[in-house]
């Protein structure tokens, strides 16, 4: 599938600091996004308070009932990918 490194998710760090601060990978498009509440869904349960799925990742998901990676590879910016 276009997009999906071949390498397994665990090689993956989910947290990294950088120079604009923390950021955290979705699970779901395995994309890093700043660890904030304007990218990632407030998760009381959660060690760092966050869900493990982006925003965007979560509304993709919620407007279908297919199973979650047989979605098509949708880009955040609403396009599909060629």
């Amino acid at each position: 599938m276009p997009g999906f490194s071949s390498r397994p998710l665990s090689r993956f760090p989910l947290k990294l600091q950088t120079e604009l601060g923390e950021e955290k990978r979705c699970l779901a498009c395995c994309e890093l996004w700043p660890a904030d509440l304007e990218f990632f869904a407030s998760q009381p349960a959660a060690k760092d308070r966050l869900s493990s799925r982006c925003l965007a990742c979560i509304r993709e998901k919620s407007w279908g009932s297919v199973p979650y990676r047989s979605l098509p590879l949708i880009a955040h910016s609403g396009f599909a990918e060629q």
